[in-house]
């Protein structure tokens, strides 16, 4: 399963080292398997936008999808 997307800052100051957070939920929304990757740039100044991609296996089970920016 590929998973691709992209990210915005609204702060006011650069956001260094930003983690996105995947995961694949079942049909009540319980957590079946969660990943953790970079996103293309190493600092996002503010209003910028950077793209973010992964490769997870597909769980069975799986309906729903969550981000999460750490």
């Amino acid at each position: 399963m590929n998973l691709d997307g992209r990210v915005k800052t609204l702060l006011d100051r650069p956001v260094r080292k930003l983690t996105v957070v995947y995961e694949i939920l079942d049909s009540d929304k319980n957590v079946l398997t969660r990943q953790k990757g970079a996103i293309e740039e190493e600092e996002l100044p503010p209003g910028d936008e950077a793209g973010f991609s992964a490769q997870i296996t597909y769980v069975a089970r799986s309906v729903y999808y969550r981000f999460e920016f750490e």
